[in-house]
């Protein structure tokens, strides 16, 4: 007999509440949920905080991430400064969710949070506001009976769950102790609120200390008009009882005595104090609080009632994620044991207590880190400049992450959820100082060593290593790759195509690395699009066969066009499906079928189902706005190619095929927002004509004959027409292709996500790259090859799979922009991913031969070696050519004549750089093929003015030295003629004196 549905009272709206409520929705949709708040409205207010460990796994299963990721504050690292503001240490972000640095890839406002995981529960539960749960009697049938405070009203309720905070005045009942008993001070009081004004002027959070623990920091706001978050923390020590008292008494007496007190401790810190403490006056969002743990004995009362994230665990730096796994947990236990409440609570405290005993600890970090004297401080800041110096950081990461001490991993158990193997969750400061002390020594004397005279100013990497950048090319700013290599004999040749993104629906141009670009095998850029597409977005950037040779191919999404590129980078041939009807052509594919004739094209259209087809699908009596996804086969030999050949109309697969609604928002939600119906993301043309298309959303591919539209047959879904074999079931796919076909059988690939975005869970625990065998006549499914990376990675979105001609397979994983190539059994010979972590959709591997028609790129530098001697830097890339082999280097020297530079000089990635013991200026390159044949010649980079070195140090342009000696001659000149001028008339006057003097007294005398 099933359980009645849980009658539950959550004592608190914030973030553990929240996802509580969430999840125990998920295991019992009929559920009586109530949320009993303090505050007049929901709690949207408070700090930055982060998501770590089994907590990015939850979020993801939530469906959530991408909005939480979307919401972020954008924060890319932090920054350690002086009182004059200039850092001396830097901690990025690491671009990973599986070990992060001190800047977690999900930064976001409280509030933000908390809004969006109440948000899909809003509609389904009752909330309370301006009340409190005054007491509690435990009933003997078990029952738990609330008393509130306010209205005096006394319920019954199958369970009563205090997420209600630090304070929690459940807690004190239910221990028998008064509420602050469990609280342990951590020493650290802080101060939040916005400032009206980008005070940073950066994406990076600074921080400065001074002494008495005092910090001030900045941390980024997301707001486009410019905003910034400010903060003013105080670590205070134990032995310091008179200011933990003031800063106690001031937190009791509310913000105006708080910010006064600020002002008094902070008007005499450095940096941006004085600003900051005026900021923080006309703020209107100020919030303070206490760093402190509370340290429950236990989780569970001996009856109905469960302590939830801060009531029960406050944990400061891991507080967040807690709350998370907590009502993740505690939803799941009472979903395996909907008849047991004590049971379930049991389950949940059993897991729940030693793993947050593990993580409080009694390590203060918090007075470590912000030492009270300038002796300390100096101390701190040699050990974090020695970090940051030597990349030091993500070292220890890596190694600790390594030896299980970085992040600690919660084991989630086995419910109907996805069970994923939970990532690290934080840098211990012991192993950061100890790595840090055994290499300061060496920092110490490569800082003291002999450097380098001169130093080319090209750099082919960025400073961060993520990143190529090219003094020849400096428009260009391509993703790094990192590789492993397992079985370098057994990869299938050719080159690697991605279109790495920004942002899906661009409303300005991108950075400069957004865009398609082409790379070899070594991971060294070949080329990049993003010039030639003004850094917008191009979809599924592929090769296409196109009148017997490879194209590129890919989808210019900014202009809404396929564009098919020859060899040469011209464009050749572009499609249009935009019609009237058509709100937007779908960003997932432009496909080039028929040696170039003809391409698929993906299109969108919005639909207003009458309330009787609703009704009759989904039992709706309304009408529903729906997203109808369908395809267009055009002709491409028009330009722009906008006849069609054929079209499907995706009206034709009924509202009852998706699986969307099943597994969150009932189908009333999803009419009124706009219900994305199928989600059509790839279409293909099979070897008989007809096409396969496959729509995410219905979790099925369907064949459409070319004849008459009709659908033959469904595979997969609620509709399916074939029976699965074993672990051939799919969900969630993407790019689904025809591989083979005969009357009998017909082979089909697809990437299997095997979960989505949204209310999904998962159909297995892996997502993989699939190929299916269908018979066509017993209408059975059968796996005939499956490509996986490793267990319990699963893929939420994007992804794409190819097979290769050598019978390897190429799959993109967008994780992290991993891509993997396997031999026929599945064996992994390569992966790679993108060290930024930027996004892509989809990748693929191709023998791509580039002759572009623009010339090589040229760029010249003299640098200074020692006094007397004179180097030209050279760079030379052409942007798109593959059969480069070496170069022959030209130029003119001072006396007008033409300079052999280099002959032969080996092409070495994308930009090679020489260096010319002497000045050449015009510099001109020959690029030459491996038969030594020059392809092409450069138009020359210019006239590089020849440069003389001062003995500070600076270089002087002949110019304004022959300025310099022709105005010192002239001063000279004109100083010399003065002089001799004056001494002239001095002379003259005294010797007129001299004679008259005489004369006068010759008179005189006679």
């Amino acid at each position: 007999m099933a359980a009645e549905p849980l009658n539950v009272l959550v004592s608190g709206s914030g973030i553990a509440g929240s996802v509580f409520a969430f999840w125990l929705l998920k295991a019992q949709p009929k559920a009586n949920v109530t949320i009993v708040e303090r505050a007049p409205s929901p709690r949207l207010t408070g700090a930055s905080v982060d998501i770590r460990s089994s907590a990015v796994d939850i979020i993801k299963w939530m469906g959530m991430e991408p909005e939480i990721r979307a919401n972020s504050t954008g924060e890319e690292g932090m920054a350690w400064v002086d009182t004059n503001g200039k850092p001396f240490a830097t901690f990025r972000s690491t671009g990973r969710t599986d070990y992060q640095s001190m800047t977690s890839e999900y930064e976001i406002h409280r509030g933000t949070l908390a809004k969006i995981f109440l948000t899909p529960s809003e509609d389904k539960i009752k909330m309370i506001f301006a009340e409190t749960v005054d007491h509690y009697t435990q009933c003997d049938d078990g029952k738990v009976d609330v008393t509130f405070t306010k209205s005096k009203d006394t319920k019954t309720y199958d369970l009563l769950v205090a997420a209600d905070g630090l304070s929690s005045r459940i807690r004190g009942q239910m221990l028998n102790t008064k509420p602050r008993e469990q609280i342990h001070d951590q020493g650290v009081h802080a101060a939040y609120f916005t400032i009206k004004e980008d005070l940073l002027q950066s994406r990076l959070a600074k921080w400065h200390n001074d002494t008495k623990g005092r910090v001030v920091l900045l941390r980024p706001d997301p707001d486009p008009a410019g905003r910034s978050r400010g903060h003013f923390i105080n670590a205070t020590p134990k032995n310091d009882v008179d200011m933990k008292r003031r800063l106690n008494n001031a937190l009791k007496e509310g913000n105006e005595a708080y910010m006064d007190l600020m002002e008094e401790l902070f008007s005499d810190a450095g940096w941006l104090a004085k600003p900051v403490l005026k900021a923080m006056r006309e703020s209107d969002d100020f919030y303070c609080s206490l760093f402190a743990q509370v340290r429950s004995p236990q989780l569970q009362s001996s009856g109905n009632v469960v302590l939830l994230g801060d009531a029960g665990y406050a944990t400061p730096g891991f507080g967040t994620s807690l709350a998370i796994m907590g009502g993740y947990v505690l939803a799941g236990e009472l979903m395996n044991r909907p008849s047991d409440v004590q049971g379930a609570l049991a389950a949940y405290e059993s897991l729940m207590q030693p793993f947050v005993k593990k993580q409080q600890g009694d390590t203060p970090e918090w007075l470590v880190l912000n030492p009270q004297t300038a002796w300390g401080i100096k101390i701190r800041d040699t050990l974090l400049w020695a970090v940051a110096g030597l990349k030091l950081d993500r070292l220890m990461i890596i190694v600790s992450h390594w030896l299980g001490i970085q992040e600690d991993k919660l084991e989630m158990p086995s419910y109907p959820w996805p069970e994923e193997k939970m990532s690290a969750m934080r840098l211990r400061w012991l192993a950061r100082c100890f790595i840090t002390l055994s290499l300061l020594g060496t920092v110490l004397a490569t800082k003291s060593s002999k450097r380098e005279q001169w130093k080319p100013q090209a750099q082919k990497y960025s400073d961060d290593g993520k990143w190529f950048v090219f003094a020849s090319r400096p428009d260009i700013k391509a993703p790094v790759w990192e590789i492993k290599r397992y079985n370098e004999t057994a990869l299938a040749p050719g080159h690697w195509l991605v279109a790495p993104y920004e942002v899906k629906t661009q409303e300005v141009a991108g950075e400069p690395w957004v865009g398609p670009h082409i790379y070899d095998e070594d991971g060294q850029l070949v080329w990049s699009g993003t010039p030639t597409f003004g850094y917008w977005n191009v979809f599924d950037f592929s090769t296409s066969e196109v009148d017997g040779a490879l194209h590129l191919s890919g989808l210019d999404w900014h202009n809404q066009r396929g564009v098919v590129l020859d060899d040469s980078y011209r464009l050749k041939r572009t499609a249009s499906s935009l019609s009237e009807e058509d709100t937007f052509q779908n960003m997932h594919g432009f496909h080039v079928v028929d040696d170039g004739a003809h391409a698929l094209v993906q299109i969108v259209r919005r639909w207003n189902v009458p309330p009787d087809i609703t009704f009759e699908s989904v039992g709706y009596n309304h009408t529903c706005e729906a997203h109808y996804q369908g395809f267009r086969e055009v002709d491409l030999s028009s330009d722009p190619g906008t006849e069609t050949i054929f079209e499907f109309d995706g009206r034709k697969i009924g509202l009852n095929e998706s699986t969307y609604f099943s597994y969150g928002p009932t189908a009333e939600t999803m009419c009124k927002r706009g219900w994305d119906l199928l989600h059509v993301n790839a279409v293909d043309k099979c070897p008989d004509g007809d096409y396969l298309m496959s729509a995410r959303h219905t979790d099925a591919l369907y064949k459409i004959s070319h004849e008459t539209g009709d659908i033959v047959w469904r595979l997969g879904g609620v509709m399916s027409d074939f029976e699965f074999g074993d672990d051939a079931k799919f969900t969630r796919q993407h790019h689904a292709r025809c591989l083979e076909q005969n009357e009998k059988y017909i082979t089909v690939s697809l990437f299997d996500n095997a979960v989505g975005e949204h209310y999904q869970k998962p159909s297995r625990r892996t997502s993989r790259g699939l190929v299916l065998s269908l018979d066509l006549q017993k209408k059975t499914a059968e796996v005939k090859a499956q490509y996986e990376l490793q267990k319990n990675m699963l893929t939420d979105g994007r992804g794409s799979f190819q097979m290769l001609p050598n019978g390897n397979a190429f799959v993109n994983w967008a994780v992290s922009s991993k891509i993997t190539e396997h031999l026929p059994n599945g064996t992994v010979v390569m992966e790679a991913r993108l060290k930024a972590g930027v996004d892509t959709y989809r990748a693929f591997k191709s023998p791509w031969v580039g002759r572009p028609a623009s010339p090589p790129d040229v760029h010249s530098e003299m640098v200074y070696k020692v006094r007397g001697q004179v180097a030209t830097v050279i760079s030379l890339s052409w942007n798109g050519a593959t059969e480069v082999q070496k170069w022959n280097v030209r130029g003119y020297g001072l006396d007008g004549k033409e300079v052999r530079v280099a002959d032969g000089v080996p092409r070495n990635g994308f930009e090679t750089q020489l260096e010319y013991e002497g000045f050449v200026t015009d510099v001109y390159v020959e690029a030459v093929d491996q038969h030594g044949r020059i392809l092409s010649t450069s138009k020359g980079a210019g006239n590089v003015a020849y440069k003389t070195m001062d003995p500070d140090g600076e270089y002087i342009s002949p110019f304004w030295i022959t300025v310099a000696i022709a105005a010192g001659a002239i001063v000279g000149a004109g100083a010399l003629a003065g002089y001799r001028y004056l001494e002239k008339r001095f002379r003259s006057r005294d010797n007129g004196q001299e004679k008259g003097r005489y004369e006068m007294v010759e008179q005189n005398e006679g």
